[in-house]
């Protein structure tokens, strides 16, 4: 393992990424609040119109075609292995071949269909 000291320590935080909530947790061991102070935040992101919405504000403006979830479930897999989960097919989201294989999301943003990763 690498240890890390000087400004490079300083700037790290820690991401906990749930199925339905997600907690974020500064260096110094402080836990994040979320944007109406609370302590963990939707794992969701919502497209709607030009807007890119996460947690809470996702959770109040998701659209069933819009909004996505499970994302910590395709981190680091390709599409095949991404399309073979259980709850793949229940998704509201289309799923596409990045480079690299990763997987990326397609979602409607600012009138036009675009891929994310």
């Amino acid at each position: 393992p690498r240890v890390v000291s000087g400004p490079a320590w300083a700037s790290m935080f820690g991401i906990d990424l749930g199925a339905t909530r997600s907690v974020v947790v500064s260096r110094s061991g402080e836990i994040v609040r979320n944007e109406i102070g609370g302590h963990n935040s939707a794992s969701l992101i919502a497209f709607s119109g030009n807007a890119r919405l996460l947690g809470e504000a996702a959770m109040a403006a998701s659209t069933a075609k819009g909004t996505v979830s499970h994302l910590h479930l395709l981190a680091g897999r390709t599409l095949s292995e991404a399309s073979a989960l259980p709850l793949s097919p229940h998704w509201n989201f289309t799923m596409v071949e990045g480079a690299g294989q990763e997987v990326e999301i397609e979602a409607l943003y600012d009138g036009e269909t675009r891929s994310f990763t």
